[in-house]
């Protein structure tokens, strides 16, 4: 089976709860399956959307989309294109996503139109959580 495995962070770039979770199941599943990682890393010298290919466990390639500046939006066309190249490439069979912060939700609208099944691991309550303006963005005026 071919399971591509959706991440916000990976070992050992990043390694909280669902990092070190989804580390721990891809190096399983790779054992007996074709797993790639898609994930982000935030390098500020490297362009933003480009993809890093890295080798992190023996047969287990990770995909690294660079989001250094635009990782507190829900949705990036930009990064929904690098996204669905990979889909196009790899021909899943499966998804398995575990956390879409600092990606973009629009990976699941990729992943449904080319049809592949979604799993999709909860680990926090991001998605029902809207991130609040930042204060440079609420406009002030003056109290009369």
């Amino acid at each position: 089976m071919r399971i591509l495995k959706v991440i916000h962070g990976y070992p050992p770039l990043y390694s909280a709860g669902s990092e070190v979770y989804s580390q721990s199941i891809c190096e399983e599943l790779s054992k007996r399956h074709e797993v790639v990682v898609f994930s982000r890393e935030e390098n500020p010298f490297a362009p933003d959307m480009t993809i890093r290919i890295t080798e992190v466990h023996p047969g287990l390639a990770v995909h690294l989309v660079n989001m250094p500046r635009a990782k507190d939006g829900y949705r990036h066309a930009e990064l929904d294109a690098r996204f669905a190249e990979l889909v196009r490439s790899f021909k899943p069979d499966v998804a398995h996503i575990g956390h879409l912060n600092h990606l973009s939700t629009g990976i699941v609208d990729v992943l449904e139109r080319a049809g592949i099944p979604i799993v999709f691991t909860l680990h926090d309550f991001w998605l029902m959580c809207p991130r609040p303006i930042p204060s440079t963005e609420l406009r002030t005026r003056p109290i009369a």
